[in-house]
């Protein structure tokens, strides 16, 4: 192979690989997004007590916060559950994607 040849070779890959860089096999179609919610956001803890004045409406608060904290934590966990869902499906679509790859590629090559 000429110097030319190779040059002329080298720079139809390079504009092969450009122009196909930024294609995707998914056309229109998007990933959807997950359906999980938004994360809750943590409960506010009552202020520190300064004063005996207020020590019944104190621990009212804290018996408050206390239920926002245990909401919370349960509202988190299933937030959670459902993204790594959410994400383990994503990887078994990776996969099925990969198989299909390389089911391509075996093909193309045995021809």
């Amino acid at each position: 192979m000429t110097k030319y040849n190779l040059i002329i070779s080298l720079s139809f890959i390079i504009m092969t690989t450009q122009s196909f860089a930024d294609e995707s096999n998914l056309e229109n179609f998007s990933y959807p997004s997950h359906t999980c919610g938004e994360r809750i956001k943590k409960p506010k803890k009552p202020a520190r007590l300064t004063t005996y004045e207020n020590v019944e409406a104190y621990n009212a608060a804290i018996v408050e916060y206390n239920i926002e904290v245990a909401n919370y934590n349960k509202e988190t966990k299933f937030y959670k559950t459902c993204i790594n869902q959410y994400i383990k499906n994503g990887n078994n679509d990776i996969n099925i994607i990969r198989k299909q790859l390389n089911n391509a590629l075996k093909k193309a090559r045995t021809q």
